[in-house]
């Protein structure tokens, strides 16, 4: 898994210990490629996916199927962060 990934998880479980995470994929073997996880908000699915040197997308929802991309992209981990804190603080006062 490439280290920009692993410190985007390890920042998201330090800040979101209550949310779900499912366990994160990595596209091929390579320490290089691109990696998601799935995680959830109030019961609905999101995930967040990393390409190295486009940054991260986020996904909220349904999945659209094949060849949808994300609904955001966010070219550092301190950005989507940021989207998701407000993310879960918007969901978590319904």
């Amino acid at each position: 898994m490439n280290p920009e990934f692993q410190n985007f998880l390890t920042l998201f479980t330090d800040r979101f210990p209550h949310v779900k995470c499912l366990e994160p994929h990595v596209a091929d073997d390579q320490a290089q490629g691109h990696a998601w996880f799935h995680f959830e908000v109030k019961n609905e699915m999101c995930a967040v996916e990393h390409r190295p040197g486009l940054g991260f997308g986020l996904y909220i929802g349904e999945d659209e199927g094949f060849g949808s991309g994300p609904e955001e992209i966010y070219k550092d981990a301190d950005s989507l962060l940021d989207r998701l804190d407000n993310l879960m603080t918007d969901a978590f006062q319904q």
